[in-house]
Formats: C-alpha cells, structure tokens, sequence
C-alpha cells in the first residue's frame, strides 16, 4: 500500500522531520487522501490505495491476490479473464527442469536457514544494531540540518510562479523538490500546493516539496507578475503563447525589473499563440533618508515612507539587530538618489551622545539656470550628504538634518561653499 501510495503521488503518507515524528503520525494520523497529491486518480483506485492503509489489520486485503482482484477491478478488468494456462504434453519436459532447478533451489535454501540459525546470537544482534544506526544515520543526514539551531517560517507559495517561489525558499536558506501533475485548472507553472504548509516552523536545509501544474488540453494564462522578461518569455514559449506589448510602470513597493502587471489576466483561458501584454517596473529614484545615529526601528520606519526595504544588516561590535541598536553606517549612504529598493546598514551599540537635529533653508535666485545643491553633514561617524540635487531657479530647499555629537552643516551651490557652520 505505501510503494503504490508513493508510485501514484510521489509522495510519503506520512512525512515529518524525524523518524520518530513519522511513527507518531503512522500510529495516530490519518493518510491523506491520494487526490491530494494526484487528481487524476479514480475514486476507485483511490480506495484500493487506502484499503490497504488501514491501521487495523482486519480493516485490509485477507491476500494479496484480494488486493490484486480490486486492482484489476479499478481498471476496468475481472478476475474472470485470467485463466490458468493448460500446458500442451509435448511441452512437459519444460516443467520437469523447472521442478528440478526447484528442488536444487529448496536444498539452497534449506543450507542458508541451517547456516543463520546456528549463527552467535551475538553476531545477531551486533548485525541488528548496526543496521538500526546506518537507518537512524541515514534518516538524520537526508531530513535536514537537525544539529541547527535556527529555526525557518515556511512562507505560503500556493498560487505563486514556481520560479518566485524557487528564489524564496533558496534567500530563506530552504532546498526544495518538484512534482509536477496535469491541471485543466491551474495555469502551468504554477505551485498548487506544498509540504510542509505555509507558515509552517522547520529547521534550515529542509526540503519544501512543490507539486507543480504542467498545464492540460486547455491554455491558461500564467500569473507572470513577479517575474522578470526573460522569464516571462521563457514561460509563455513553453506554453506556445507569445510575448505581446511591453510598457513601463513605477511601483515603489516593489522591485525593480520585474513585472507588475499583465493582459489577458492569470487563468483567462486563451487560443495557441495569443499575445500576452506586460508591465515593467521601473522605480523612480529615491531620495535615501539620512540613518546615520538613528535607532534599527526609527531606522525601518523612515524607510517605510519613502517605500524603501531593509537590507543586510551587519554589527561591528557583534551586538544584537535589535530595535534599540544603533545604525552607525548606510549603504546607499543618505541623500542620494538610487533605484535600488532596500538599504544595507551597519549597526552597533548605542552611543552616549545625543542626536542633534537641524534644518537648512535655501532659495535659489528666480533668474538664471538651475543650480545643483549638496548638503553635507559632519559629525563624529564621518562626512555624509544629506541633500543632493539639481534645483529650478526660484525653488526653496528645505532639509531636515541631524547628526551625533560634534555636527557640522555645509552646503554647497555649484561646487561653491555657501553655508558653513555648527548646527
């Protein structure tokens, strides 16, 4: 019942990340129906399979051969059709040397079982042990890290493009399998369900299986938002549809270079060769906020409003990123403009001089060009440029500055300093 169960499904009844959690579960839990995995299976196999998974003996097949009838019933044959072969009498010879090689194969036999009960009951049971530490050994290497401490939320990847949920689990630090089964439903390419389940807490390293539509007789647009165009491209080839208008967007909160938005819509269902029309985004460049002697969660919040993510964070003392840690260094460094979507930081331990905070105000003169203003703020963590930009004639530059212990403010108009003073 198991092999068959894993043949139809490519899957375990029962999986858990130790082999003790796995013989809880054959004790207690209930095997999930087949369908789960593979809904192609008739409803009749289906009860074959779990038949033979009864927990209670008496529940099963009295035989094999039982198990063999329900099988062939499932089908669509009977038992009837099977009928013994009569051997023909000038063939007899045949069955002689098959009763012979027979009776030479019993006497092997009979020698072996000779051989293994008089073998030292020692032998025995240091043959036992050994086996029971290669399967545990084995069962410990193949499910994961066990001997690591860090613990992983599996994210939900039900409904995302197998691709985005590939680069997910490898930036979580999970590895993860791939079925694939037929879906009339479900565009191809898509997760349609996974084990573990979203939100589930696992050790890292540990496999995520992904059952994956390959599509039917029907073409369904696939969700390509999240994708990038060579992506894209690649999944509508497979699916003998083509790549149609490709705009331009701007969604802050997203990432750049990827797709945003698609017509026809995900699971419309389409003709061979349809054109599928995209949207790139785009980010426009952001002015990124001064974090230098701000707080790890002042820090967050003011990437928040200007729809900036947090990076990598690194400690040059080895304290802990916790909301009370000090940033110390950026990257990008604050006041420049960048498409980029997330902010590396360097943080460390929280320092005993206060933070000072300023404004600067400039106006430019109505006549003339345009004219490119940087402010520069110094203080004890070093220089940084905290405004940096090519401002219309008539425009007021108001700035918001801060800084850690000693601050100083310049500002510059044309290369040209024409602010130089403690703030």
């Amino acid at each position: 019942g198991v092999v068959l169960y894993e043949m139809l499904t490519h899957h375990l009844p029962f999986e858990g990340e130790t082999a003790v959690s796995i013989a809880l579960q054959h004790m207690r839990g209930e095997v999930p129906r087949p369908t789960k995995f593979n809904p192609a299976i008739t409803p009749m196999l289906e009860e074959c399979v779990l038949t033979a998974l009864q927990k209670d003996p008496d529940k099963r097949y009295n035989s094999v051969s039982d198990f063999i009838s329900e099988l062939k019933m499932a089908q669509g044959f009977t038992t009837s059709i099977y009928k013994p072969a009569q051997p023909e009498f000038a063939a007899m010879t045949k069955p002689i040397a098959q009763k012979t090689e027979k009776i030479a194969r019993t006497k092997t036999e009979g020698k072996l079982s000779h051989l293994i009960t008089n073998f030292p009951q020692k032998y025995i049971w240091i043959a036992m042990v050994l086996l029971f530490i290669s399967c545990f050994l084995w069962a410990f290497f193949s499910f994961g890290n066990f001997w690591s401490t860090s613990n992983v939320t599996v994210p939900m990847l039900v409904g995302e493009p197998v691709e985005v949920a590939q680069k997910t689990l490898k930036e979580m630090n999970l590895k993860f399998s791939i079925d694939e089964i037929a879906s009339d439903d479900i565009p191809a390419g898509q997760v349609i369900s996974q084990t573990p389940v979203g939100g589930a807490s696992v050790k890292e390293q540990r496999i995520i299986h992904l059952t994956v539509s390959k599509g039917g007789a029907v073409i369904l647009v696939p969700d390509l938002k999240g994708l990038t165009l060579d992506q894209a491209k690649e999944r509508l080839g497979k699916l003998d549809l083509a790549l149609g208008a490709v705009e331009n967007g701007s969604d802050q909160s997203q990432p750049a270079e990827i797709i945003i938005s698609q017509s026809p819509q995900s699971f419309s269902k389409v003709a061979k060769g349809t054109l599928v029309n995209i949207v790139i985004n785009l980010r426009q460049p952001v002015n990124v906020p001064n974090l230098v002697g701000m707080t790890l969660a002042d820090a967050k919040n003011a990437l928040d409003s200007v729809h900036l993510t947090l990076g990598t964070i690194s400690s040059s003392d080895g304290v802990a990123a916790d909301d009370s840690a000090v940033v110390l260094a950026q990257n990008p460094t604050g006041g420049v403009s960048t498409n980029e979507s997330s902010v590396n930081l360097t943080i460390g331990k929280k320092e005993k001089t206060q933070k000072k905070t300023g404004s600067v105000n400039i106006t430019i003169p109505k006549n003339g060009n345009s004219r490119h203003v940087v402010i520069y703020i110094i203080d004890d963590n070093g220089k940084s440029v905290s405004y940096d930009q090519q401002v219309k004639p008539g425009s007021t530059v108001n700035q918001s500055v801060s800084g850690i212990g000693n601050v100083k403010v310049q500002v510059l108009i044309d290369g040209n300093i024409v602010q130089d003073r403690e703030l």
